[in-house]
């Protein structure tokens, strides 16, 4: 499993995947809609919902360094709580 932490503003989650476990990382359900998700510094991030969990496919040069991934909702985040 990966360790992540996440900051928000705005419309925007990072996502902060510190100790990266392969290229999944999973979180709980988000309740808004996602309009891109993507790595800071390039790379184009693959999302999956489920009923009770938001999958983000990272691509498979992600390795073992921390990587920042950059979530734009559809509306405010900020009444989500933290990741």
């Amino acid at each position: 499993t990966s360790q992540i932490a996440s900051t928000r503003k705005g419309n925007v989650v990072y996502v902060h995947v510190l100790k990266p476990a392969g290229t999944t990382v999973e979180l709980p359900a988000l309740p808004r809609k996602i309009q891109s998700a993507r790595m800071l510094g390039g790379g184009k991030v693959e999302t999956e919902n489920t009923r009770d969990k938001f999958i983000l496919h990272c691509p498979k040069n992600v390795g073992s360094m921390p990587v920042v991934i950059k979530l734009e909702l559809i509306g405010s985040v900020m009444e989500i709580p933290a990741l």
